[in-house]
């Protein structure tokens, strides 16, 4: 049976995970023949990579308008001694201008048909006014939490707690990590699921400037490891911890090269982190469109993510599908996918020596590399991260979630 399905979030920065998994699971519901429109409270631009995938695959994006909201936003700037009276009412997500104009758009839309779920994504249980909304209205939906709230300050406030526990219709994670921090949070009594990420198989791409994996034997012949890490440049991700860590890495002779496929805050205080460590061969690639992300892992002899905090980075998962090794840190749902030893190595997170180490181990025995590289592809292919096996699931958590709206 076909399902209308309302995917909502706070909005699309050029490069991340939970855009990622939002965009991979509204397409893959899209192409098996359910109806999927994504909804996000701030501007939608077209130029955005994930934004425009969606419509390419024919799922609707819907976002505030750039000029509307400004307008919004100047039409209700207080002025004198009433500024605190005005502006107390809209300390309310509820009430805050952009957040009202989500509302009318998802209004508009449900007048021509309700939707069957309401899917909300975000972090630290925000977006918990939308849960409001649509239980206020009667329609099911489920929440999907994207990092590990121990990891990450916890819950954004009481209200939000209070809303997920008595208002949704199923709480999801991307990690048992997740869950367990969820638990810790919301009550042992509250149901939580794990969904995973759609990660299809890896894609044979005509279009890769880097050449295809092929090339490990010309890396063993030239003696250069061709390190990959894919991230968001924000300080939880820890590539400062990685930029430390090669320059250890390269005061041993170790001949590297280093490319950073994303984009954040921090980018620019990094390039300047990477340049003050003399560092050679480390290559800022900035923001890489969905569509290209196979062409960098498939160039890459294998992948480092520094974490200080993870939900279950998408990142690792598609790296191992593509057959890399992955040295990654001891956080967030990272051991649910990184078997020490076997798929990768993991180490703890803050320390650039132990990070340098398991860098210099791999590069100097390119059959460990290889071993480990054909361990984490056949994980992936056993590990349920299929577009049928995500779908499958996610349609058996939205049915679960209308029959909680009924029971209410």
């Amino acid at each position: 049976m076909t399902q209308r399905i309302a995917f909502v979030a706070w909005g699309f920065e050029p490069f991340g995970g939970m855009e990622r998994h939002i965009t991979e699971l509204a397409v893959a519901l899209q192409a098996r023949g359910h109806e999927v429109q994504v909804f996000l409270e701030t501007p939608a631009p077209a130029a955005n990579a994930y934004v425009a995938r969606l419509r390419r695959h024919g799922v609707p994006v819907s976002g505030a308008g750039i000029i509307a909201g400004l307008l919004d936003r100047l039409g209700r700037v207080p002025l004198g001694g009433a500024r605190q009276a005005i502006t107390a009412p809209m300390r309310s997500r509820h009430a805050h201008p952009v957040t009202r104009n989500l509302f009318r758009r998802l209004a508009t839309a449900a007048a021509e048909r309700t939707p069957d779920v309401i899917h909300v994504h975000g972090t630290r249980l925000r977006q918990a006014w939308v849960v409001d909304w649509a239980h206020a209205r009667g329609i099911p939906t489920v929440y999907t939490e994207h990092v590990t709230l121990d990891e990450r300050g916890g819950a954004v406030d009481v209200a939000a707690v209070e809303t997920m526990r008595t208002r949704l219709g199923a709480m999801l994670c991307v990690s048992e990590r997740s869950r367990a921090s969820l638990r810790d949070v919301l009550g042992s009594s509250v149901s939580v699921d794990v969904m995973r990420h759609v990660v299809p198989a890896p894609s044979e791409s005509p279009r890769s400037a880097r050449g295809a994996r092929s090339g490990s034997a010309d890396t063993q012949a030239a003696g250069t490891l061709r390190g990959i890490c894919v991230a968001r440049l924000e300080h939880y991700k820890g590539i400062d911890v990685l930029l430390r860590a090669l320059a250890l890495v390269q005061a041993q002779g170790i001949h590297f090269t280093m490319r950073i496929a994303g984009d954040g805050a921090e980018r620019g205080a990094l390039e300047s982190l990477a340049r003050a460590l003399g560092l050679r061969d480390v290559e800022f690639a900035g923001a890489v469109a969905p569509d290209m992300v196979g062409d960098e892992l498939r160039a890459a002899d294998l992948m480092i993510l520094p974490s200080r905090g993870e939900g279950l980075p998408l990142a690792i998962v598609e790296a191992m599908a593509y057959g890399l090794p992955v040295v990654a840190t001891r956080v967030g749902g990272n051991e649910e996918v990184v078997e020490d030893g076997i798929t990768g190595l993991l180490v703890p997170p803050e320390q650039p020596e132990a990070l340098a180490a398991a860098v210099i181990r791999l590069a100097s025995d390119h059959d460990a590399r290889r071993r480990m590289g054909e361990s984490a592809r056949l994980a992936w292919a056993a590990g349920g991260w299929s577009p049928d096996a995500v779908v499958a699931h996610a349609l058996r958590l939205y049915s679960a979630a209308a029959v909680a709206a009924r029971a209410r």
